[in-house]
């Protein structure tokens, strides 16, 4: 597990996970936690082969601000259901799991994997999570994605919700991940601190700001100063150290040059990046007056 060093659009999608029920291979006598009267012990099917890579950042908050806790991370069709181990254990609030191989669910065609999550040391679809998974997942042996974990609101109940931040996709290279000749990469993706602003019915604008200036992101069509929009904005900079930060402004106010530019962030963060390296940031926090940035690298 990594520990971290401390935008957008979330998929509020919550498919239940482990859909795929798998028969039951030792006949032990021993009844499994979560599933009682079954009077057996699953053995976790073997995995079929990897479509992909993703890992997970753990920034889910209650309404209330109170984090949801470490979060246990499974493949799909391979969850405590078919009496598989956690592909990522206890993943506390604030922490950057390592890439983990998913494995194709057996269930899609084309082959996809996806992953879901339970509460730390829960077995069956209590808590928070419950087994949800987003429907977003990878598909091919050049995806690679970045699962951000945080908790939005519907009817003024906090939900799981997630944003699938994609760093290499072989279904469409042009989304890949890469550092201009001679640059560095930021990817920033502000999708839990938004989620998090909104079920605190907070509706202040949000921007990144890198050394002190808001600027418009690669591949930009306009002036969309310190953008936070879309599950991962990417910044091309200088190789060296640079200081990122999160910039909250009032409700209604733009975020052009004018606006961004010059504002003391709330929170920030100094990031060392080397040319051809990317670094993932991402903002999070309990409440709009606790807000935090995470760094952690990027496979590119």
């Amino acid at each position: 597990m990594i520990t971290a060093a401390c935008g957008g659009d979330t998929d509020n999608s919550s498919a239940t996970a482990d859909g795929l029920k798998r028969p039951v291979g030792d006949a032990s006598g021993v009844s499994v936690p979560g599933r009682p009267g079954t009077g057996t012990r699953l053995k976790c099917p073997t995995l079929r082969a990897a479509v992909g890579t993703m890992r997970v950042v753990n920034l889910a908050v209650k309404a209330d601000g109170t984090p949801v806790g470490p979060v246990d991370v499974y493949a799909e069709g391979y969850g405590p259901d078919q009496g598989c181990t956690p592909v990522v254990k206890a993943l506390d609030f604030g922490a950057v799991s390592d890439y983990v191989k998913v494995p194709s669910d057996g269930v899609s065609e084309p082959p996809e994997g996806r992953l879901s999550y339970s509460d730390a040391g829960t077995t069956d679809r209590s808590g928070f999570w419950k087994g949800f998974s987003p429907n977003d997942g990878v598909g091919g042996s050049g995806d690679q994605e970045t699962v951000v974990l945080s908790g939005g609101s519907t009817k003024g109940e906090t939900t799981p919700t997630f944003a699938n931040v994609i760093e290499h996709s072989a279904e469409d290279p042009t989304r890949n991940l890469q550092a201009e000749p001679g640059k560095a990469v930021l990817l920033v993706d502000g999708s839990a601190a938004s989620a998090m602003f909104q079920q605190q019915g907070d509706r202040s604008t949000l921007a990144v700001s890198i050394d002190g200036r808001c600027p418009v992101p690669d591949g930009a069509a306009g002036a969309e100063y310190g953008s936070l929009s879309g599950n991962g904005v990417p910044y091309s900079v200088e190789p060296g150290t640079h200081t990122v930060g999160i910039i909250v402004m009032a409700p209604g106010v733009g975020i052009g040059g004018e606006d961004c530019d010059g504002a003391t962030p709330v929170a920030t963060e100094s990031v060392d990046v080397d040319a051809g390296q990317a670094r993932g940031i991402y903002f999070g926090g309990t409440s709009p007056g606790a807000l935090q940035v995470l760094v952690a690298s990027i496979d590119i």
